[in-house]
């Protein structure tokens, strides 16, 4: 999870080693096109895989939330402040192994006016309790799988109400809530989170 203060093209690339130069990588891009899109390739400028129409989703005046996750099957999503779904979702299906993630902003503008960024350390809150034993768990499935799928495993399914074209499917929890739910088991920018 992490916070944002720019004027548009706010730029996460996710990659298996610390290297600048690497083509092979997640490029999310939040804002892009003058604050109007934001998009999820596979590399560096490529191919849009995901392309949303998002206007105004950054700001260059205050601070906005977003969180990114993904998973071991190659699921990448990316998601606003607390809401429980993402905005953009999408499942590559030669997957990138991911270690590092790196940020920018701004990056045509030529005032040299960039971004300002606050990263936050944990990726679920720390009053979360899994119910399932430690023994017992497993990445769960969680989004794009059927209720009987999801159910099999021992694992809660929800069709969340803000976009139900996406069903959810996860660990349950003591507290937290589907914001913790959901997030544990997958990496978030920055931090690896092993499954509860």
């Amino acid at each position: 999870m992490f916070e944002v203060k720019a004027e548009r093209d706010v730029h996460v690339a996710l990659s298996s080693r610390q290297d600048q130069d690497l083509d092979e990588i997640y490029e999310i891009v939040i804002g892009g096109w003058d604050n109007m899109r934001s998009v999820i390739r596979r590399s560096r400028q490529g191919y849009n895989h995901v392309d949303v129409q998002t206007p105004n989703i950054v700001s260059k005046t205050e601070y906005r939330t977003f969180w990114i996750m993904w998973s071991s099957d190659g699921t990448i999503a990316v998601g606003r402040g607390d809401e429980n779904l993402p905005f953009m979702l999408w499942r590559d299906p030669d997957p990138l192994p991911i270690n590092y993630a790196g940020l920018k902003s701004d990056w045509r503008n030529v005032d040299r006016k960039v971004g300002q960024w606050k990263l936050c350390r944990t990726a679920r809150p720390d009053d979360a309790e899994c119910l399932v034993e430690p023994a017992m768990r497993h990445e769960c499935g969680w989004a794009g799988i059927t209720s009987d799928q999801c159910r099999s495993k021992g694992c809660c399914y929800n069709t969340a109400t803000t976009r139900p074209e996406i069903p959810w499917c996860f660990h349950r929890a003591k507290k937290g809530g589907l914001y913790s739910e959901q997030r544990s088991g997958y990496r978030a920018a920055g931090k690896h989170v092993k499954a509860h």
